[in-house]
């Protein structure tokens, strides 16, 4: 199990480490030019101070929107042995930053391209799981390039399909097929994390307004139905699912940017509060979706949990490790400290370049 101190492979990366005639010298990118930028670099400087105890590594902070030119220079002159991706958003999440990393054969934390792209886009990966079985939300799915105008629904009981030119006419079909999908909703932009992007609407006199404001900004949206029960996350590390986590929003009306990231914002109850028969089931869900997008290092699937029915919501492949993160939670909750939760991340990324 990778997940014990004395598993095989985790006892031969502690050899490895130990034998190392010279520090490994590891890049830790932070910051970007994302929505999620700020969040980024407290992720990003945790990993830094955590790495730092170990006299092992030998650190490098780069942020590709501030010194990018000097990562290439660094990358083309193989001053950096492997890179800790602590990025969020575009340009990160999306494969973009992996797509580089490799193009110069340097190893990297997370997933690789291929499921880096799709899990960042959240229709996608739900076509994903919709066709594997695996439960997800009722949604109606928005898509837009240029003149073209395709919106789909998708329920249990009803799909459909409707294509056009005329955006207006697209939007009666979006609101002809509404009854189908169950209030509250929520509007989401595909490509977007940390709940950029999100607008809770409770009541059909407001979705008009609501999806006009998420659709002035983004082309592709996801209209999904809203899960009653409890809302849950369940990491996954080197292929080891992780005790399921509850998240209790406080004072917040849902899991929105405050409740993230403001401290007291949310509070993170482990075990969560839910069968055992349904945290086994969500668990293997969470670890055979890792294995259908090809995740690799550590990620985190939410879901909704009812009774024993669970609901997937989407796949983070660069789960935040801020102090308020749930991947290091859950990781704590097995023994796993936040520096040996970062060791552990840069030596499999060492062992498997996560392409």
């Amino acid at each position: 199990m990778y997940l014990k101190r004395g598993g095989i492979f985790w006892y031969s990366m502690t050899v490895f480490l130990k034998n190392m005639q010279n520090p490994l010298k590891v890049a830790v990118l932070l910051g970007g030019k994302s929505s999620e930028r700020e969040v980024s670099k407290v992720s990003g400087s945790a990993v830094i101070n955590a790495l730092r105890t170990n006299k092992k590594f030998q650190i490098r902070r780069f942020d590709p929107a501030e010194n990018f030119d000097e990562l290439i220079v660094a990358l083309q002159q193989k001053e950096i042995d492997v890179v800790y991706i602590a990025l969020h958003g575009t340009h990160a999440e999306d494969g973009e930053i992996q797509g580089l990393l490799q193009q110069f054969g340097v190893p990297y934390t997370g997933s690789g391209i291929h499921a880096s792209a799709i899990a960042f886009d959240k229709i996608s990966t739900k076509r994903i799981l919709r066709a594997e079985n695996i439960p997800v939300a009722d949604d109606i799915c928005i898509e837009t390039q240029g003149d073209e105008f395709l919106c789909s629904l998708h329920t249990r009981q009803k799909h459909d399909f409707f294509q056009t030119q005329h955006h207006e006419e697209g939007i009666r079909k979006v609101q002809e097929w509404l009854p189908n999908i169950s209030f509250p909703l929520f509007i989401k932009a595909a490509r977007e994390g940390s709940t950029v992007g999100i607008v809770k609407v409770k009541t059909e006199s407001d979705f008009q307004r609501a999806l006009e404001e998420v659709f002035s900004k983004y082309s592709r949206i996801l209209i999904e139905s809203g899960l009653p029960g409890k809302e849950c996350t369940g990491g996954v590390l080197h292929g080891q699912a992780l005790p399921i986590i509850e998240i209790s929003y406080n004072e917040h009306d849902f899991y929105n940017y405050e409740s993230k990231y403001a401290v007291g914002g949310s509070t993170h109850i482990i075990p969560a509060r839910i069968s055992e028969t349904a945290q086994k089931r969500l668990q293997e869900i969470n670890t055979r979706i890792g294995i259908l997008l090809e995740c690799s290092g550590g990620y985190r699937v939410d879901s909704f949990v009812y009774g024993e029915e669970i609901g997937v919501l989407e796949v983070n492949t660069l789960p935040g490790m801020t102090g308020t993160s749930l991947l290091p939670d859950a990781a704590k909750a097995v023994g796993i400290s936040f520096e040996e939760l970062c060791e552990r991340m840069i030596l499999s990324a060492v062992n498997n370049s996560g392409s």
